[in-house]
């Protein structure tokens, strides 16, 4: 914990500081995203590499973005140069000394290159950890890795908390929305990566604790294959209880009773097939999901912090939809063919 809260220090520091950016902007990047300029960076050793900061993948999750999957950000308007020069505001968090960082506009991702990348270096997309409910690119300068080992580091920002991965259990709010956006700026990284000299063909996910779970859920996941190369997994894995969430629809009841969004349930008779309840459900958590987008975000993250309620910041976790009750002899076959499974994809081909 005094780890993070030095982290937390540095990178108000940093803020104040600049980062330590040159005053000397880049050449202009023309991605197909659009124009991006960028800034010159010193290294702690004294080299000198490349950053083009918080630059937007996705619009903002506001309004009827709240709750939903991402949608890809369209870049700046013809003509117009994005300056992604300074470091961005990070996503929403129950962290004190990052407060006035914090806005829900902040789906962005840094893109650090070494100087003289050609379109042939391999590239590292940085996802990070914080249980799910913290963390920021800010705090991740990986000056070394850029500058010793000639590779680009991209470190990605997601949905966090309550706004990352509340879920119904149904499409009323169908939950994940920070894997979502992870995908989302994987995929960016795909299309434009080459125009800051890197290789597309050649990108490594990984990620540390909360983030590593992220990479094995991409790396399990037929909406991510294809999209990376190789994956590092640091001290997490999707396989933990402590990154699966087994019944998002009872968080989903806890927030909307406590938020003061509930629904009174309605009497429904025996007569009806379950597709009928199932569409009666759903539009009442469709009412609580309008109630909870009209909500402040502070008084979300809230939630999960007042001691007088039971809902906890770790119950709010990924899900997926069907979960298969198994026994623990069966259970250690499964953990054993998902090693050999992961094994099997990172052979070379």
């Amino acid at each position: 914990m005094s780890a993070l809260v030095l982290n937390l220090n540095a990178l108000l520091l940093i803020l104040n500081l600049g980062w330590g950016l040159a005053a000397a902007s880049m050449p202009i990047i023309p991605a197909p995203w659009g124009k991006i300029s960028g800034t010159n960076v010193t290294s702690p050793g004294g080299q000198v590499y490349y950053s083009y900061l918080a630059i937007p993948y996705a619009l903002p999750p506001v309004g009827q973005r709240r709750f939903a999957r991402p949608v890809p950000h369209p870049g700046p308007a013809v003509g117009v140069v994005f300056e992604a020069t300074s470091p961005g505001s990070v996503c929403p968090q129950l962290t004190p000394t990052m407060e006035m960082l914090v806005k829900e506009d902040c789906l962005t991702l840094d893109v650090h290159v070494p100087v003289g990348a050609n379109g042939s270096n391999s590239v590292m997309v940085f996802i990070h950890g914080g249980n799910f409910v913290i963390g920021a690119s800010p705090l991740y300068t990986p000056s070394e890795l850029v500058t010793e080992n000639d590779v680009i580091v991209v470190v990605i920002q997601y949905r966090l908390g309550i706004l990352g991965f509340l879920s119904s259990g149904d499409d009323a709010a169908s939950g994940n929305y920070g894997l979502l956006d992870q995908n989302l700026a994987i995929r960016w990284v795909r299309g434009n990566i080459r125009a800051f000299g890197g290789d597309e063909g050649s990108i490594t996910l990984y990620g540390q604790a909360a983030g590593a779970a992220s990479v094995g859920y991409h790396l399990l996941s037929p909406y991510s294959w294809g999209l990376f190369s190789r994956v590092i997994l640091q001290s997490g894995t999707p396989l933990g209880s402590w990154a699966l969430n087994k019944n998002p629809r009872e968080t989903f009841t806890l927030v909307a009773k406590i938020s003061g969004c509930e629904v009174a349930a309605s009497s429904i008779g025996f007569a009806y097939y379950y597709r009928r309840v199932a569409r009666r459900q759903q539009a009442e958590h469709e009412r609580i999901v309008a109630c909870l987008r009209e909500m402040d975000f502070h008084q979300l993250l809230k939630f999960t912090s007042l001691p007088a309620h039971s809902l906890r910041s770790s119950d709010i976790l990924p899900w997926v939809s069907h979960i298969i009750h198994i026994s623990p002899a069966a259970s250690s076959l499964t953990t054993l063919l998902l090693l050999l499974l992961l094994l099997l994809l990172l052979l070379p081909q």
